[in-house]
Protein backbone atom coordinates (compact mmCIF):
# COMPACT_ATOMS: atom_id res chain seq x y z
CA UNK A 1 0.00 0.00 0.00
CA UNK A 2 0.96 3.06 -1.09
CA UNK A 3 0.52 6.11 1.72
CA UNK A 4 0.68 9.61 2.06
CA UNK A 5 1.18 10.97 5.27
CA UNK A 6 0.18 14.72 6.70
CA UNK A 7 -0.70 16.19 9.51
CA UNK A 8 -4.76 16.60 9.24
CA UNK A 9 -6.82 19.63 10.99
CA UNK A 10 -10.15 20.50 11.39
CA UNK A 11 -11.10 23.32 10.03
CA UNK A 12 -14.04 25.40 11.41
CA UNK A 13 -15.74 29.00 10.42
CA UNK A 14 -17.83 30.70 12.92
CA UNK A 15 -19.84 33.50 11.72
CA UNK A 16 -20.87 33.98 15.68
CA UNK A 17 -18.44 33.12 18.17
CA UNK A 18 -19.88 31.04 20.22
CA UNK A 19 -18.61 30.43 24.37
CA UNK A 20 -17.49 26.82 24.27
CA UNK A 21 -18.67 24.06 26.52
CA UNK A 22 -14.83 23.72 28.10
CA UNK A 23 -11.69 24.70 27.23
CA UNK A 24 -10.05 27.74 28.69
CA UNK A 25 -10.44 30.08 25.59
CA UNK A 26 -14.08 30.21 24.46
CA UNK A 27 -15.16 33.14 22.53
CA UNK A 28 -17.45 35.89 23.14
CA UNK A 29 -21.12 34.91 22.42
CA UNK A 30 -22.67 37.16 20.07
CA UNK A 31 -19.48 38.46 19.10
CA UNK A 32 -17.44 38.13 15.97
CA UNK A 33 -13.95 38.55 15.78
CA UNK A 34 -11.05 37.20 17.90
CA UNK A 35 -11.96 35.24 21.36
CA UNK A 36 -12.59 37.50 24.16
CA UNK A 37 -13.65 37.61 27.42
CA UNK A 38 -16.33 34.76 27.88
CA UNK A 39 -19.87 36.18 28.81
CA UNK A 40 -21.86 33.60 30.02
CA UNK A 41 -25.02 32.72 28.61
CA UNK A 42 -26.96 32.06 25.96
CA UNK A 43 -27.81 28.63 23.26
CA UNK A 44 -25.58 27.47 20.98
CA UNK A 45 -27.19 26.62 17.99
CA UNK A 46 -25.03 23.43 15.90
CA UNK A 47 -26.04 21.78 12.97
CA UNK A 48 -24.25 18.40 11.55
CA UNK A 49 -24.33 17.81 7.69
CA UNK A 50 -25.98 14.78 6.64
CA UNK A 51 -23.53 12.19 6.62
CA UNK A 52 -22.87 12.68 10.61
CA UNK A 53 -24.84 12.01 13.88
CA UNK A 54 -24.47 10.51 17.15
CA UNK A 55 -23.97 6.97 15.88
CA UNK A 56 -24.83 4.84 18.55
CA UNK A 57 -27.58 7.25 20.33
CA UNK A 58 -24.87 8.34 22.58
CA UNK A 59 -24.46 5.26 24.53
CA UNK A 60 -20.95 6.38 26.24
CA UNK A 61 -20.42 2.36 25.51
CA UNK A 62 -20.69 1.94 22.44
CA UNK A 63 -19.82 5.84 20.98
CA UNK A 64 -16.59 5.64 19.06
CA UNK A 65 -16.55 9.23 17.17
CA UNK A 66 -14.55 11.94 18.33
CA UNK A 67 -17.74 13.83 17.66
CA UNK A 68 -19.66 11.88 20.51
CA UNK A 69 -16.60 11.91 22.76
CA UNK A 70 -16.14 15.26 22.64
CA UNK A 71 -19.98 15.97 23.57
CA UNK A 72 -20.39 12.97 26.15
CA UNK A 73 -16.83 14.98 27.64
CA UNK A 74 -18.01 18.70 27.81
CA UNK A 75 -21.39 18.00 28.84
CA UNK A 76 -22.98 14.80 29.62
CA UNK A 77 -20.75 12.35 31.26
CA UNK A 78 -17.50 12.60 33.59
CA UNK A 79 -15.12 10.31 34.11
CA UNK A 80 -12.57 10.01 36.92
CA UNK A 81 -10.12 11.59 34.94
CA UNK A 82 -10.74 13.94 31.81
CA UNK A 83 -9.26 16.51 29.96
CA UNK A 84 -9.42 20.53 29.92
CA UNK A 85 -11.10 20.48 26.28
CA UNK A 86 -8.40 22.79 25.02
CA UNK A 87 -5.85 21.50 21.71
CA UNK A 88 -3.34 19.15 22.58
CA UNK A 89 -0.38 21.53 21.95
CA UNK A 90 -1.85 23.53 24.85
CA UNK A 91 -2.12 20.78 27.30
CA UNK A 92 -5.41 19.14 26.21
CA UNK A 93 -3.72 15.59 25.69
CA UNK A 94 -3.07 15.43 29.42
CA UNK A 95 -5.35 13.25 31.77
CA UNK A 96 -6.33 15.61 34.57
CA UNK A 97 -8.69 14.83 37.65
CA UNK A 98 -12.31 15.18 37.33
CA UNK A 99 -14.78 12.78 39.73
CA UNK A 100 -11.52 11.71 41.38
CA UNK A 101 -10.17 14.11 43.66
CA UNK A 102 -6.52 13.62 42.50
CA UNK A 103 -4.57 11.28 40.34
CA UNK A 104 -5.04 7.38 41.43
CA UNK A 105 -2.42 6.07 43.83
CA UNK A 106 -0.67 2.89 41.78
CA UNK A 107 0.60 -0.33 44.05
CA UNK A 108 4.23 -1.03 43.47
CA UNK A 109 3.82 -3.54 41.48
CA UNK A 110 1.82 -1.47 38.74
CA UNK A 111 -1.54 -3.25 38.96
CA UNK A 112 -3.73 -1.47 41.11
CA UNK A 113 -5.19 1.67 40.56
CA UNK A 114 -7.05 3.35 43.55
CA UNK A 115 -9.25 6.18 42.85
CA UNK A 116 -10.76 8.24 45.34
CA UNK A 117 -13.93 10.27 44.28
CA UNK A 118 -15.33 13.31 44.97
CA UNK A 119 -18.06 14.80 47.48
CA UNK A 120 -21.08 16.63 46.01
CA UNK A 121 -20.75 15.09 42.55
CA UNK A 122 -24.14 14.32 41.81
CA UNK A 123 -26.05 12.72 38.68
CA UNK A 124 -28.57 15.07 37.48
CA UNK A 125 -32.58 14.21 36.38
CA UNK A 126 -34.31 12.75 37.23
CA UNK A 127 -32.08 11.05 39.97
CA UNK A 128 -30.17 13.70 41.86
CA UNK A 129 -28.25 11.52 43.63
CA UNK A 130 -25.11 11.46 44.84
CA UNK A 131 -21.94 9.55 42.47
CA UNK A 132 -20.55 6.62 44.06
CA UNK A 133 -17.88 3.56 43.28
CA UNK A 134 -20.40 1.29 42.61
CA UNK A 135 -21.64 3.08 39.56
CA UNK A 136 -18.03 2.94 37.93
CA UNK A 137 -18.04 -0.87 38.71
CA UNK A 138 -21.75 -0.79 36.64
CA UNK A 139 -20.06 1.21 33.79
CA UNK A 140 -17.22 -1.57 33.75
CA UNK A 141 -19.43 -4.42 33.72
CA UNK A 142 -21.46 -3.03 30.66
CA UNK A 143 -18.04 -2.68 28.83
CA UNK A 144 -17.17 -5.85 29.59
CA UNK A 145 -21.28 -6.73 27.71
CA UNK A 146 -21.01 -7.77 24.34
CA UNK A 147 -24.62 -6.68 23.67
CA UNK A 148 -24.01 -3.22 25.73
CA UNK A 149 -20.48 -2.57 24.04
CA UNK A 150 -21.55 -3.65 20.57
CA UNK A 151 -19.52 -1.45 17.95
CA UNK A 152 -17.65 -0.07 20.60
CA UNK A 153 -14.23 -0.03 22.03
CA UNK A 154 -14.36 -2.94 24.95
CA UNK A 155 -10.88 -4.40 22.97
CA UNK A 156 -9.18 -1.73 25.17
CA UNK A 157 -9.88 -3.30 28.54
CA UNK A 158 -9.92 -7.16 27.27
CA UNK A 159 -6.80 -8.64 28.61
CA UNK A 160 -6.08 -5.57 30.31
CA UNK A 161 -8.40 -5.27 33.77
CA UNK A 162 -8.63 -8.32 35.65
CA UNK A 163 -11.06 -10.84 34.67
CA UNK A 164 -12.68 -8.06 31.90
CA UNK A 165 -11.95 -11.14 29.25
CA UNK A 166 -13.46 -14.05 31.09
CA UNK A 167 -16.66 -12.09 31.42
CA UNK A 168 -16.49 -10.75 28.10
CA UNK A 169 -16.06 -14.11 26.61
CA UNK A 170 -18.20 -16.29 29.21
CA UNK A 171 -21.93 -15.15 29.09
CA UNK A 172 -22.75 -16.82 32.24
CA UNK A 173 -20.09 -13.72 33.63
CA UNK A 174 -21.97 -10.47 33.91
CA UNK A 175 -19.12 -9.15 36.93
CA UNK A 176 -15.55 -8.00 35.77
CA UNK A 177 -13.60 -9.02 39.04
CA UNK A 178 -10.89 -6.54 38.64
CA UNK A 179 -13.02 -3.26 39.76
CA UNK A 180 -14.26 -3.58 43.36
CA UNK A 181 -16.05 -0.38 45.72
CA UNK A 182 -14.28 -0.77 48.52
CA UNK A 183 -16.73 2.18 50.03
CA UNK A 184 -19.07 4.57 48.49
CA UNK A 185 -15.83 7.23 47.66
CA UNK A 186 -12.71 4.56 47.13
CA UNK A 187 -12.65 2.74 43.94
CA UNK A 188 -10.54 0.09 43.28
CA UNK A 189 -9.11 -1.50 39.92
CA UNK A 190 -6.63 -4.22 39.37
CA UNK A 191 -4.73 -4.82 35.89
CA UNK A 192 -3.43 -8.16 34.80
CA UNK A 193 -0.31 -6.31 33.66
CA UNK A 194 1.16 -3.02 33.63
CA UNK A 195 0.15 -0.19 31.52
CA UNK A 196 1.29 3.08 31.20
CA UNK A 197 -1.53 4.21 28.92
CA UNK A 198 -4.19 3.02 31.76
CA UNK A 199 -5.10 6.46 32.23
CA UNK A 200 -6.40 7.62 29.21
CA UNK A 201 -8.43 4.14 29.29
CA UNK A 202 -10.01 5.79 32.29
CA UNK A 203 -10.47 8.49 30.56
CA UNK A 204 -12.76 7.37 27.97
CA UNK A 205 -16.47 8.08 28.06
CA UNK A 206 -17.27 4.57 28.22
CA UNK A 207 -16.18 4.64 31.99
CA UNK A 208 -18.08 7.17 32.99
CA UNK A 209 -20.55 6.57 36.12
CA UNK A 210 -23.44 4.68 35.08
CA UNK A 211 -26.65 3.74 37.59
CA UNK A 212 -27.69 0.53 38.04
CA UNK A 213 -31.34 1.85 37.84
CA UNK A 214 -30.54 3.07 34.44
CA UNK A 215 -28.43 -0.14 33.36
CA UNK A 216 -31.15 -2.49 33.93
CA UNK A 217 -34.28 -0.17 32.62
CA UNK A 218 -32.57 0.19 29.33
CA UNK A 219 -29.28 -1.85 28.37
CA UNK A 220 -28.81 -1.07 24.60
CA UNK A 221 -30.43 2.28 24.22
CA UNK A 222 -29.11 3.73 27.60
CA UNK A 223 -27.79 7.04 25.84
CA UNK A 224 -31.59 8.08 24.80
CA UNK A 225 -32.10 8.13 28.66
CA UNK A 226 -28.56 8.94 29.67
CA UNK A 227 -28.45 10.34 33.36
CA UNK A 228 -26.20 13.35 33.02
CA UNK A 229 -22.80 13.25 35.06
CA UNK A 230 -21.90 16.72 33.77
CA UNK A 231 -23.15 20.40 33.46
CA UNK A 232 -25.60 20.10 31.03
CA UNK A 233 -28.22 17.11 30.22
CA UNK A 234 -31.25 15.98 27.69
CA UNK A 235 -33.85 18.50 27.58
CA UNK A 236 -37.25 16.59 29.61
CA UNK A 237 -35.17 14.78 31.62
CA UNK A 238 -36.82 16.31 35.10
CA UNK A 239 -39.77 13.86 35.97
CA UNK A 240 -38.66 10.97 33.29
CA UNK A 241 -39.88 7.72 34.16
CA UNK A 242 -36.49 5.38 33.59
CA UNK A 243 -38.44 2.42 32.98
CA UNK A 244 -40.37 3.53 30.40
CA UNK A 245 -39.53 3.80 26.59
CA UNK A 246 -40.25 7.66 25.72
CA UNK A 247 -37.31 9.50 25.66
CA UNK A 248 -37.07 12.78 26.87
CA UNK A 249 -38.37 15.87 24.68
CA UNK A 250 -34.50 16.48 24.09
CA UNK A 251 -33.68 13.37 22.61
CA UNK A 252 -34.67 12.94 18.70
CA UNK A 253 -31.91 10.22 17.00
CA UNK A 254 -31.20 11.55 13.46
CA UNK A 255 -32.80 14.75 13.84
CA UNK A 256 -32.34 16.77 16.88
CA UNK A 257 -30.54 16.88 20.15
CA UNK A 258 -31.40 19.90 22.72
CA UNK A 259 -29.20 20.01 25.81
CA UNK A 260 -29.91 22.10 28.70
CA UNK A 261 -28.42 22.47 32.18
CA UNK A 262 -28.60 19.80 34.85
CA UNK A 263 -29.53 21.44 38.27
CA UNK A 264 -27.66 18.68 40.22
CA UNK A 265 -24.46 20.07 38.70
CA UNK A 266 -21.87 22.27 40.89
CA UNK A 267 -19.04 24.34 39.64
CA UNK A 268 -17.17 24.06 42.76
CA UNK A 269 -17.02 20.07 42.19
CA UNK A 270 -15.49 20.42 38.24
CA UNK A 271 -12.36 22.33 37.49
CA UNK A 272 -12.28 21.37 34.04
CA UNK A 273 -16.06 22.58 32.71
CA UNK A 274 -16.59 26.50 32.59
CA UNK A 275 -20.17 25.57 31.13
CA UNK A 276 -20.83 29.18 30.35
CA UNK A 277 -24.15 28.18 27.89
CA UNK A 278 -27.25 27.58 28.84
CA UNK A 279 -28.16 25.06 26.44
CA UNK A 280 -27.02 23.39 23.20
CA UNK A 281 -29.77 22.97 20.13
CA UNK A 282 -28.27 20.73 17.68
CA UNK A 283 -30.10 20.23 14.10
CA UNK A 284 -28.95 16.98 12.37
CA UNK A 285 -29.08 16.85 8.44
CA UNK A 286 -28.32 19.46 5.43
CA UNK A 287 -25.33 19.50 3.06
CA UNK A 288 -22.25 20.71 4.10
CA UNK A 289 -22.62 23.94 1.84
CA UNK A 290 -25.81 24.64 2.57
CA UNK A 291 -24.76 24.67 6.46
CA UNK A 292 -22.01 26.68 6.23
CA UNK A 293 -24.43 29.16 4.30
CA UNK A 294 -26.38 29.25 7.39
CA UNK A 295 -23.46 29.92 9.54
CA UNK A 296 -22.64 32.77 7.51
CA UNK A 297 -26.33 34.19 7.38
CA UNK A 298 -26.54 33.51 11.98
CA UNK A 299 -28.65 31.17 11.48
CA UNK A 300 -26.86 28.82 13.29
CA UNK A 301 -23.78 29.48 15.05
CA UNK A 302 -21.39 26.73 14.07
CA UNK A 303 -21.75 23.70 11.97
CA UNK A 304 -19.63 21.30 13.97
CA UNK A 305 -18.87 18.73 11.27
CA UNK A 306 -18.42 20.49 8.29
CA UNK A 307 -14.48 20.67 6.43
CA UNK A 308 -14.34 23.71 4.65
CA UNK A 309 -14.44 23.13 0.91
CA UNK A 310 -11.82 24.17 -1.13
CA UNK A 311 -13.89 26.97 -2.67
CA UNK A 312 -14.79 28.48 0.29
CA UNK A 313 -11.41 27.84 2.18
CA UNK A 314 -9.84 30.18 -0.55
CA UNK A 315 -12.77 32.59 -0.63
CA UNK A 316 -11.97 33.00 3.51
CA UNK A 317 -8.62 33.62 2.95
CA UNK A 318 -8.51 36.08 0.43
CA UNK A 319 -10.55 38.21 2.49
CA UNK A 320 -8.75 40.04 6.05
CA UNK A 321 -12.16 40.38 7.28
CA UNK A 322 -13.37 36.70 6.96
CA UNK A 323 -9.58 34.54 7.30
CA UNK A 324 -9.79 35.47 10.64
CA UNK A 325 -12.28 33.16 11.37
CA UNK A 326 -10.84 30.03 9.91
CA UNK A 327 -9.60 28.16 13.11
CA UNK A 328 -7.84 25.59 12.55
CA UNK A 329 -6.81 22.55 15.36
CA UNK A 330 -4.21 20.49 14.14
CA UNK A 331 -4.09 16.74 14.53
CA UNK A 332 -2.34 13.49 13.21
CA UNK A 333 -3.67 11.95 10.79
CA UNK A 334 -3.07 9.92 7.40
CA UNK A 335 -4.12 10.16 3.53
CA UNK A 336 -3.54 7.15 1.79
CA UNK A 337 -4.24 5.68 -1.94
CA UNK A 338 -5.23 2.03 -1.62
CA UNK A 339 -3.55 -0.26 -4.02
CA UNK A 340 -4.80 -3.86 -4.54
CA UNK A 341 -1.14 -5.39 -3.74
CA UNK A 342 -2.13 -9.08 -4.80
CA UNK A 343 -2.93 -7.74 -8.62
CA UNK A 344 -0.39 -6.85 -11.04
CA UNK A 345 1.66 -4.96 -11.38
CA UNK A 346 1.00 -3.56 -7.71
CA UNK A 347 1.92 -6.75 -6.42
CA UNK A 348 5.88 -5.92 -6.74
CA UNK A 349 6.90 -4.02 -4.29
CA UNK A 350 9.40 -1.71 -6.60
CA UNK A 351 6.19 -0.51 -8.24
CA UNK A 352 4.58 0.52 -5.50
CA UNK A 353 7.90 2.47 -4.47
CA UNK A 354 8.03 3.81 -7.43
CA UNK A 355 4.44 5.17 -7.37
CA UNK A 356 5.28 6.67 -3.93
CA UNK A 357 8.20 8.52 -5.17
CA UNK A 358 6.06 10.18 -7.74
CA UNK A 359 2.76 11.15 -6.20
CA UNK A 360 2.95 15.12 -6.01
CA UNK A 361 1.23 15.24 -2.60
CA UNK A 362 1.35 18.95 -2.44
CA UNK A 363 -0.95 18.93 -5.41
CA UNK A 364 -3.03 16.04 -3.44
CA UNK A 365 -3.23 18.78 -0.53
CA UNK A 366 -4.04 21.35 -2.75
CA UNK A 367 -6.94 19.24 -4.15
CA UNK A 368 -8.54 18.83 -1.29
CA UNK A 369 -8.23 22.68 -0.21
CA UNK A 370 -4.60 23.20 0.90
CA UNK A 371 -3.02 23.01 4.22
CA UNK A 372 -5.82 23.99 6.31
CA UNK A 373 -7.87 20.59 5.42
Amino acid sequence: MSRTIRYGAVVVMFSIIAVACGGDDPGTSGTSGPAAEPVAGGVLKVGFDGGSDFFYGMNPTAEYYSLSWEFLRCCLARTLLSYSGTPGDEGGNETLPDLATDQPTVSDDGLTYTFTIKDGVMFGDPLNREIVAEDFVTAMNRIADPEASSGGYWFYYHGVVEGFAEAYDDDKLDEVSGIKAVDDKTLEITLEEPIGAFPYLVAMPAMAPIPAELAEAHPKDIGQFLVSSGPYQWAGMAGLDLNGKTPPSGMDIGKSYVLERNPSWDQATDDLRPAYLDGVEIQVGGEVQDLLDKVEKNVIDICMTCLGTATTLQTYHADPTLEERIKVYPSDGITYTGLNVFQPPMDDIHVRKAINWVIDRAALLRLIGGPDQ
